[in-house]
């Protein structure tokens, strides 16, 4: 981020330091003034170079990506050995099990059918002989959930914390946020040919199964429309809480008691004075009058169908590689991933715990955690130093905010529960996973983490980082407000981000932004007090300062244009990222310049965490649908903002990257 410090040193000649050089020299273009574009400067190469993947974006996070997930598959891989955790010892198996393409054709499609037939059928397969009058979905659904398929159709059922009391879990109603988007005019006539064979390959007759196809596709566009109607009728995100017998009341076309408690079953049961959270109560309304107009045979084949692609990748090539193809033809890209990659995907997917702890085990030391702990804990001070010198903030807002500051707790890597494989091996000891009985092995697994998320609704809360795949083997970190607790995940200790055995320098010009970035939402986060309560912690005063600063960092973003789009940044959307962005630069660097004055100098060189190419389209999406500004503003919007960085590299006053206004913040 700087080269203040050009003095005479010895050089840095470790492994990582030379492979960190030469990485840095690919990505720099040195034709570019960094005075004028620090951005394409430090990236530039990259840019020109960088083959977008299949969906038009490519960036530097993608390599750590891969990387991390070089070294999971590693871990998988290796042979069982009789010294390893039980509960790794099944996600071994299991994705041995994957693995084993042989064992996956032998099991061919005898289960499916079986599954399908204790449900009542398919009735695209059978056709005039399927029932009608013996079906029921609520039935059916009840018969998938207790063979571990998710009861996901039609509306999702989810165990949540209660928002006006975050001690406890409630039992949650949400739509199933269908999109039109997702089925276009311009794709249907593709999505029903591949509905067709796919029904085909099991047997069905086509002219049966086309006509099924069409009805499928009429009840998910009406699934859409209520479920889009209902995002914009409640744009303010009300919810109404009712107890299952209100529940009842209000939405009688469903037998509730009976339905949600078979859903829980074996793990808990509810009641007609629990609570139940229902979060788009429009979507509800819509969908029971669906139910009403639509025939049996049409919710069966909804049912089946959904079944079938949510356990495609599990069942033999002929079937598989329709779905492939029909992606190639939406996309114009057949998006096959190496089998490797399928089933490492789907062992973090079952058993992201163990697979975190393994890898917490085998690639993340104390060594590192300790290094780590003291780069946050100097972060932190200098956060304190710098709110302790801000014009803007009152000192009653200071005190509240380095009080918020100090009682923030941050996990490196994991906590101790999730490291403790021991509670791993108690919840997957008795799981049977066949390394030739690939389908079975993922249905035995599903139930039993169906079972973890039912299981937990009358539970006390404890906040944790399991319900995502990629939660401590991935880059984002996760903020717990409740516990006021930062977890950062292993994976974004590596790569680009952070290396042992590297200069500082690199250290926290990557990670250590990254991470005074998070802190700074914290301290921002103007409607929580140091508990995580609802209150104003900054007074009425110091809040309107702030929003001036937001307007002056607005009006400087506003004027940035995305060049392959003829667009401005939205600051409106982006500015609160926008100002993170800015503090974690800022903080970063000042907490490194403290660092060198207690301990060395060291040489300089630029950061490169940002650098991601896309197509237009990509970026089109990327503007619609986040919070960031764009990544070449993420780099130079702050950058402009600071004035060491114009001294630094002796930028002249008035020049792009050191313009005359600046939005002075911290």
């Amino acid at each position: 981020l700087c080269f203040k410090f050009l003095v005479k040193v010895e050089v840095c000649t470790t492994p990582t330091c030379v492979r960190s050089s030469m990485e840095l020299l690919q990505y720099i273009d040195k034709k570019v003034d960094p005075c004028e574009d620090f951005y394409r400067f430090s990236c530039g190469n990259f840019l020109q170079k960088a083959d977008v993947d299949e969906r038009g974006y490519q960036s530097v996070n993608k390599a750590v990506e891969n990387e991390i997930q070089s070294k999971v598959r590693s871990m998988l891989e290796q042979p069982i050995q009789t010294e390893d955790r039980l509960a790794f010892k099944q996600a071994k198996k299991f994705y041995r099990a994957c693995i084993n393409e042989t064992a996956r054709e032998a099991e061919g499609l005898m289960l499916i059918k079986a599954i399908f037939k204790q449900i009542g059928g398919w009735p695209t397969l059978e056709g005039d002989k399927w029932s009608q009058e013996s079906f029921d979905w609520r039935s059916a659904i009840h018969k998938l959930r207790a063979m571990g398929i998710g009861p996901h159709f039609f509306f999702q059922v989810t165990v949540d914390k209660d928002k006006l009391n975050e001690t406890r879990y409630v039992l949650g109603i949400h739509d199933m946020q269908y999109s039109p988007s997702k089925i276009q005019d311009s794709v249907k006539k593709l999505y029903s040919d591949y509905m067709v064979e796919v029904a085909a390959a099991f047997g069905a007759k086509v002219d049966v199964a086309r006509k099924d196809a069409q009805a499928y596709i009429n009840i998910l566009l009406k699934l859409a429309k209520i479920s889009e109607e209902s995002i914009l009728l409640n744009k303010t995100g009300l919810y109404e809480v009712y107890t299952l017998s209100e529940l009842q009341g209000n939405y009688p076309g469903i037998p509730w008691y009976t339905y949600l408690n078979g859903l829980l079953a074996p793990v808990e049961s509810i009641y007609y004075d629990d609570v139940v959270v229902v979060t788009e109560p429009f979507y509800l309304n819509g969908l029971l009058k669906i139910f009403e107009e639509t025939s049996n045979r049409t919710l069966a084949n909804f049912i089946v169908w959904n079944t079938l692609q949510h356990l495609i990748q599990y069942l033999p090539g002929k079937i598989l590689n329709k779905a492939y193809e029909y992606l190639g033809k939406v996309n114009g890209v057949i998006p096959v991933e190496p089998r490797w990659m399928v089933c490492l995907k789907s062992v973090q997917e079952r058993m992201n715990s163990v697979v975190a702890a393994a890898y917490i085990e085998h690639f993340f030391g104390e060594y590192s955690r300790t290094n780590i702990g003291e780069m946050i804990l100097n972060i932190k001070i200098q956060f304190k130093n710098n709110l302790k010198g801000l014009y803007w903030l009152d000192e009653k807002s200071k005190r509240l905010t380095i009080e918020q500051l100090l009682n923030n707790i941050e996990d490196i890597g994991a906590d101790d529960d999730l490291r403790d494989m021991h509670l791993y091996n108690k919840v997957y000891e008795e799981v049977e996973i066949y390394e030739n009985k690939l389908l079975q092995s993922v249905l035995a697994l599903d139930f039993v983490n169906l079972n973890l998320k039912y299981g937990k609704l009358k539970k006390p809360v404890k906040e944790n980082w399991t319900g995502n795949s990629s939660f401590v083997t991935g880059l984002n970190v996760y903020y717990f407000p409740k516990e006021h607790t930062l977890k950062f995940p292993a994976g974004i200790f590596g790569g680009v981000y952070y290396q042992d055995d590297r200069p500082q320098y690199m250290n926290y010009g990557a990670l250590g932004s990254v991470i005074a970035h998070e802190m700074s939402h914290i301290l921002m986060a103007r409607d929580k007090d140091s508990t995580g309560d609802l209150r104003s912690r900054w007074s009425t005063e110091s809040l309107l300062r702030y929003e001036e600063k937001l307007e002056c960092l607005a009006e400087q973003y506003g004027k940035f244009e995305i060049g392959e789009l003829d667009k401005h940044v939205d600051t409106q959307k982006t500015r609160d990222e926008d100002m993170a962005d800015l503090a974690g630069l800022k903080i970063a660097y000042d907490t490194y310049v403290n660092w060198v004055d207690m301990n060395d100098y060291e040489p300089r060189l630029p950061a490169i965490r940002l650098c991601a190419k896309f197509t237009p389209q990509t970026m089109e999406r990327y503007v619609a649908s986040y919070l960031w500004s764009p990544p070449q503003f993420r780099v130079n919007g702050p950058l402009q903002n600071i004035m060491e960085f114009a001294t630094d590299f002796r930028c002249p006053y008035g020049s792009k990257m050191n313009p005359e206004k600046k939005c002075m913040v911290w």
